[in-house]
C-alpha cells in the first residue's frame, strides 16, 4: 500500500442517498516499512533457507508489499499500529468533524 493523504469523499450516490466515507491512506509506505523491518530483523526469524532468501530479496529491493502479509509478528505489527495512531492523531480534527456530521 502506498502512502498518501486520504480524506472524506462521496463514494456512491443513488438517487437522494449518498454514502460518504472517511478514507485513510498511511502517511508512510507500508512495504518500505516492511523492507526495513526485514533488513533489521531477518536473522531472528526461525524460517527455512528458501523463505529467508525470498525475504532477504524483498528487503534488498526495498519493496516488500507481499512480505507485509507474512510479517504480522509483534514487532512489525507494533510499528504499523503506531503509524496508524500517529496518522489518526494528525487528522483528529477531520475525524471528529466526520463523526459529528
Amino acid at each position: 500500500m502506498r502512502s498518501g493523504q486520504g480524506g472524506i469523499g462521496i463514494v456512491t450516490q443513488a438517487g437522494d442517498v449518498s454514502q460518504v466515507e472517511l478514507v485513510f491512506v498511511p502517511s508512510q509506505d507500508i512495504a518500505r516499512l516492511a523492507a526495513q523491518y526485514l533488513k533489521d530483523n531477518l536473522r531472528r526469524f526461525d524460517i527455512g533457507l528458501v523463505a529467508r532468501r525470498l525475504l532477504r530479496s524483498a528487503a534488498e529491493e526495498g519493496n516488500a508489499d507481499w512480505a507485509t502479509y507474512l510479517l504480522f509478528d509483534g514487532g512489525f505489527a507494533q510499528q504499523v499500529i503506531e503509524l496508524g495512531r500517529r496518522d489518526a492523531l494528525r487528522r483528529r480534527d477531520e475525524i471528529r468533524a466526520f463523526c459529528h456530521a
